[in-house]
């Protein structure tokens, strides 16, 4: 908790009244109280609304005043959301208490985003502005022009001081405890990115965000990419196309572009077969990196099953044909189930698990030879699966957190060769017990040590072995319940079993979902890592909450539609026509994303390549139950009509 440094203020009498019109109604501000806190200081302001005669949007004060517009704006957009003309509002103005300059533009967002419900937020934090404290006799026109965040809610739905019937609670001083004012200005940077992402929906949340942090971003991938477009060059500074051929020239390939553009701050990718030859540069160009062996490590399945590799059956092949000869000479015996799986693959593409010596043999000759990977073969190993996510500094974890990564089709006990790993579903935070998850953490964090990495951000995959809890189905709902004893089993206690290591945040889903959950920017922690801008990284790694705290009053699911069929989309809006026939729906939609409409072309999914239709972010603070039950019907009631001809017709739907 904030170290509280004085009482509440009262106003002064004369200048602490504000009135304005918004449409049909009128507004009256008064300041309430002012409460002074280590870090901030929080206004009240009182909003009363009350019907008007008259449509009009004037504002009764003298001159301009930049924070009276965004406060007109704010409610404007409230009273339209709620369908308001009468109510008695609550407007939370928050301030520094001592004069400093701006971390980061949308410090408060993430943190206030699971409130939206409740909730409209103005965010007026900048990187580098100048902000300053409120000095005694200023008005509430004046304070509000200095504020960094206006919040504006109904008492009745949101209480700001402590828990109470039918209302969401918010703990302000605790949300804003974190260290968003810097004593010095910040510089601005300018940073490479290498390989500019394959969507707008994979780029965007990197692109708004080095904006955010002050980065300008010179961007380098193949001619013809879709970034080039003239509506998106804003976003960057320079794009330059190159040779991106994954070949034993491309670290020099990338350091001649870069030489091109100097001076530069940094180099990163999000993109796990660029994460050495990026590394390689970088160290070539002396700027701030993890070793490119650390990476190497991580991103080929074999070096990294080294670091976990207790009791785990475990071959690596150059070719299937190399197979056949352990096979016959019975130098590999294998142990069903296996997997078998590139040793640098990605996105679970040509992930096989198999159960006798047939399949074994199919699928080791499916392994695709793109970028010169060989075929890795492993135990499977059973047990809930988490993604857990990292943030080093210096060899120190400034934060961890964990979700459930749901069975996917080839976990089950019948599944095939057609059977694939691909995500179906991430619960935040977990449903296994502490201990489980400190096992997680542990021993994961002592991994990444180990391979050579000191500071970034990391996302990895792991089994519990011997877990207490497993999936099963309840009511139609799979969900993690607690084991029933089995008396023929030994009493193992859990183990963490390493799938791999992603040396770098995770997919931008997950970027969402814990920036919901937890206040955390994964993406902006990535960019400062490469910076090498240690202070920014931790005073950005203070989450809302602790992802541990198994008294959890917040839950969000990523839901992830994928497809079965190819063809051109026929449905005009999938996300929008699934509100229209099921508007109860989006009371728990946070966020969400068709990624096809109307002409848009679908890729068919195969084991090699799998295409995501939709995604939903899917929040409650009842129970991980009822989460469970708005995704599953989420799922229930998402179409989109394909339809695989050039002529008038549609195929059976997906």
């Amino acid at each position: 908790m904030p170290l509280l440094l004085g009482p509440e203020v009262p106003a002064p009498t004369d200048t602490d009244t504000i009135q304005f019109f918004v449409d049909k109604v009128h507004v009256n501000a008064t300041w309430v109280t002012a409460t002074s806190h280590e870090i901030a200081e929080i206004i009240d302001v009182r909003l009363d609304i009350t019907a008007h005669d008259l449509d009009s949007d004037a504002v009764a004060t003298s001159g301009h005043h930049q924070g009276l517009s965004d406060l007109h704006s704010l409610v404007k957009d409230y009273i339209s959301e709620f369908n308001l003309t009468e109510a008695s509002l609550v407007l939370k103005l928050v301030l520094v208490s001592k004069p400093g300059f701006g971390l980061r533009a949308n410090s408060f967002r993430d943190r206030l985003q699971s409130y939206r419900p409740v909730l409209r937020l103005k965010d007026r934090s900048e990187f580098g502005v100048e902000y300053k404290r409120r000095e005694p006799g200023m008005t509430l026109a004046e304070v509000l022009d200095i504020s960094v965040c206006m919040l504006l809610a109904d008492p009745k739905c949101l209480s700001f001081d402590g828990p109470a019937p039918d209302a969401m609670h918010l703990d302000l001083p605790q949300l804003v405890a974190f260290p968003w004012v810097l004593e010095r200005p910040p510089l601005p940077k300018k940073v490479v990115m290498f390989n500019g992402r394959k969507s707008w929906e994979a780029a965007q949340p990197i692109l708004e965000t080095a904006r955010d942090l002050g980065i300008k971003l010179i961007i380098l991938d193949h001619p013809g990419h879709w970034l080039l477009e003239s509506k998106f060059e804003h976003l960057y500074e320079s794009f330059e196309t190159m040779d991106m051929e994954f070949d034993d020239g491309l670290p020099k390939r990338i350091v001649a572009a870069v030489q091109r553009h100097l001076p530069i701050d940094g180099i990163f990718t999000v993109s796990d077969p660029c994460l050495a030859p990026v590394a390689e540069a970088a160290s070539i160009l002396n700027l701030p990196t993890q070793p490119a062996s650390a990476f190497a490590t991580s991103v080929d399945k074999s070096q990294s099953r080294a670091f976990n590799s207790d009791n785990i059956q475990s071959l690596c092949l150059s070719n299937s044909s190399e197979l056949d000869y352990l096979l016959d000479s019975a130098q590999f015996i294998p142990q069903f189930p296996l997997i078998v799986k590139p040793s640098m693959g990605w996105s679970s593409e040509s992930v096989f698990k198999v159960n006798n010596q047939s399949e074994l043999l199919v699928a080791a000759s499916k392994i695709p030879s793109r970028f010169n990977t060989n075929v890795f073969i492993e135990t499977y190993v059973d047990g809930p699966e988490v993604d857990a996510n990292f943030v080093l500094c210096d060899g120190e974890l400034l934060f961890f957190e964990t979700s459930d990564d749901f069975p996917c089709p080839a976990d089950s006990d019948d599944a095939g060769l057609d059977s694939d790993f691909y995500e179906q579903a991430n619960i935040l935070p977990s449903a296994l017990p502490r201990g489980e998850l400190e096992t997680v953490r542990d021993e994961l964090y002592q991994i990444l040590l180990r391979v050579g990495f000191r500071t970034g951000v990391y996302h990895l995959e792991a089994r519990i072995i011997d877990s207490s809890m497993a999936y099963r189905e309840t009511d139609g709902i799979l969900d993690l319940h607690t084991r029933k004893p089995q008396p023929d089993t030994s009493s193992s206690s859990p183990k963490c079993f390493l799938i791999e290591i992603n040396a770098r945040p995770p997919g931008f889903q997950s970027l969402y979902a814990t920036r919901i959950s937890y206040g955390i920017d994964f993406m902006a922690l990535h960019l400062l890592a490469c910076l090498d801008d240690k202070d920014r990284m931790r005073a950005l790694s203070h989450p809302t909450r602790d992802c541990l705290d198994q008294s959890s009053s917040f839950w969000c699911e990523i839901v992830f539609i994928a497809g079965s069929e190819g063809g051109s989309c026929i449905t005009p809006d999938p996300y929008q026509e699934m509100l229209d026939r099921c508007p109860t729906l989006k009371s728990n939609i946070v966020m969400g994303e068709s990624f096809f409409k109307k002409g848009d072309y679908i890729p068919l999914t195969t084991l090699e390549a799998r295409t995501f239709l939709a995604f939903f972010l899917v929040v409650s603070r009842v129970s991980r139950s009822s989460v469970r039950q708005a995704a599953e019907d989420i799922r229930r009631h998402f179409r989109v009509d394909v339809t695989t001809t050039q002529v008038d017709g549609i195929s059976d739907p997906l």
